[in-house]
């Protein structure tokens, strides 16, 4: 499914004025991206790496009341990611080399094209915010949050809207239940009295009283669990590189882009540097 999309979302041959150089492949380059992603299939090195140059954290959530953990990110659908990923399952399958030579063609359609679209897929996890003393649940997961979810995408000072407004998210939710340990301490604190009588010659005696204090604690722990559920969805959002006249919307002067998803519980976002995009895995 990915790899149609996309090459669905590349043109045959550029229009009037320049994209950014990071949406343009030579076949030279197309013949170096695949070269590395066969080398790393080889090795035995899976797609976790790779990805990672593409993906970007946008959410967090509390795991305790000072610790925080993703739970979302935005991957950017780039044509050099797809031709590393095909070569590498080539490399880790051991495909024939009829389907190894079918794939590198299928492939080579990036080279000399440019991108009509640019595509984001979006992974979202509404979790609850275990921020609470002792890490219990300070807020529950929100499924509202999944509802009327929009995207822009940021370039310079400039908002571009996607094809299509990703609006109501179709979510699955997971039920599950959380433990937590409260610990309790007891100040315990005691007094011992004594005395005693000394006789001595004649009527001599001496009495002698005599106390003395300690404390100590006494620490024990209380279990106690917690259900909550947590919804995820995802979804591609499609930006057009051109306008309606062909002109350029991401241009060779632009330095980054910036995909925003608004939710009902606020804006999240994270930024993509171009020029990380027009070598990557050579």
């Amino acid at each position: 499914m990915l790899a149609a999309l996309m090459l669905g979302i590349t043109a045959a041959s550029p229009l009037q004025d320049a994209l950014h150089p990071a949406f343009t492949l030579s076949k030279e380059s197309v013949e170096a991206v695949w070269s590395k992603g066969w080398q790393e299939g080889q090795k035995k090195h899976d797609l976790k790496s790779a990805i990672g140059k593409f993906q970007r954290q946008i959410d967090s959530y509390h795991t305790s009341p000072s610790r925080k953990e993703a739970c979302a990110w935005a991957l950017l659908l780039h044509p050099r990611l797809q031709i590393f990923a095909k070569a590498n399952q080539a490399a880790l399958q051991y495909w024939p080399d009829p389907d190894v030579k079918k794939a590198k063609e299928e492939m080579s359609v990036f080279a000399g094209s440019e991108q009509q679209y640019l595509g984001f897929y979006i992974t979202i996890n509404e979790m609850p915010s275990f921020a609470g003393r002792y890490s219990t649940i300070s807020r529950q997961a929100d499924p509202e949050n999944l509802k009327d979810v929009r995207c822009v995408l940021k370039v310079g000072d400039r908002i571009l809207q996607p094809e299509r407004q990703p609006g109501d998210l179709t979510a699955s939710k997971s039920d599950q239940v959380s433990y937590y340990t409260v610990p309790s301490t007891v100040y315990v604190e005691g007094k011992t009295k004594s005395s005693g009588t000394v006789n001595g010659p004649g009527n001599f005696w001496l009495t002698a009283n005599g106390s003395s204090t300690s404390s100590y604690t006494i620490t024990s722990f209380n279990t106690g669990s917690q259900p909550y559920s947590t919804y995820h969805s995802d979804f591609i959002v499609l930006f057009s590189t051109r306008d309606k006249d062909g002109k350029a919307l991401i241009t060779p002067q632009d330095k980054d882009l910036e995909i925003k998803v608004v939710k009902k519980s606020g804006e999240i976002k994270t930024v993509f540097r171009l020029d990380e995009w027009a070598k990557a895995f050579e």
